[in-house]
């Protein structure tokens, strides 16, 4: 067992840290946990996974530690910072204040921010979330809300889609939240011992401050693909001119997804027909990418 699970483990133990939800196959489950077991027992995953097939809930489990110095275990409640993957709720948030008519797609950046570039916001939107410039234009439509709405963006991303989703364990970070123990640390391995890591998330506000839980992710998703946070016409236009998302097939049959990195994090969302599967991480020593796919070619054996 390797030093950051081990260390979970005897915490866990000592303070009787809550067990997954059952899932209705049992057999499923302990082949799934064994997968993220062979990552997390060889330093390669510290974090949260869930999964749910037809409306079911498969898998709920986490791994590894929130805080190795304090000893705190992740659970299937700890919040994850969730880097890059911040754009999807960048984008719902700028599309509500459209649909309100507080924005409109044509505006241009310059028009809220002195000496912006001369982009309307519907370009800024479509640049593809994994492109270089995305996250300059994520952070500067962030800005531009702020500027129209004068509110901070964490407020009008509460409006747009936390609080509406019931999201408690989800916000954006201002520098502040994380100190917070529900929030897991940041690791990278050094020397094969797990290494803190931080960043300066207010700055990066609009493209990769926030952090959110399994069950809130999962909210999300049900609540945006099922239209209740956009319009219907709106969600179809988010999603075909990849506001946030990527569309294809990425394990072999036709997905919505989206990846996420940050110092220390990495996160993955995949939306497959009745499959949803998000895997949350605070040791980046692989792309949570690389367990989904492992974990959803075990879901049909």
């Amino acid at each position: 067992m390797s030093r950051f699970l081990r260390a979970a483990a005897l915490v866990a133990l000592s303070l009787g840290a809550a067990s997954p939800a059952l899932a209705a196959d049992p057999a499923l489950a302990a082949r799934l946990d064994s997968i993220v077991q062979a990552y997390a027992g060889t330093d390669r995953f510290s974090g949260a996974v869930l999964i749910e097939r037809g409306g079911e809930l498969v898998f709920d489990k986490a791994y590894g530690t929130a805080n190795a110095e304090a000893g705190i275990p992740n659970r299937p409640s700890t919040s994850f910072h969730v880097g890059t993957l911040s754009m999807q709720y960048t984008a719902v948030a700028i599309l509500h204040l459209v649909e309100t008519h507080h924005l409109a797609l044509d505006n241009t950046a310059d028009q809220f921010v002195p000496g912006a570039p001369h982009a309307t916001i519907q370009d800024l939107l479509a640049v593809p979330p994994d492109a270089p410039e995305a996250a300059g234009g994520y952070e500067l439509l962030a800005r531009v809300a702020q500027a129209a709405m004068a509110r901070s963006f964490a407020d009008i991303a509460d409006a747009a889609a936390f609080d509406s989703v019931w999201m408690s364990g989800t916000g954006l970070d201002d520098g502040t939240a994380s100190n917070e123990s529900r929030i897991a640390k940041g690791y990278v391995l050094a020397d094969g011992n797990p290494k803190s890591v931080s960043a300066d998330w207010a700055a990066l506000t609009g493209a990769a401050s926030a952090y959110t839980t399994t069950r809130d992710e999962l909210h999300f998703l049900d609540r945006f693909f099922g239209d209740a946070l956009v319009t219907a016409d709106t969600r179809k236009a988010m999603t075909a001119s990849g506001y946030g998302w990527h569309h294809g097939a990425p394990f072999g049959a036709d997905a919505w997804w989206a990846a996420g990195t940050a110092p220390g994090f990495s996160s993955f969302v995949l939306r497959q027909g009745g499959l949803t599967v998000i895997v949350l991480e605070n040791l980046d020593s692989a792309p949570a990418q690389a367990l989904a796919a492992d974990l959803v070619a075990a879901l049909d054996k």
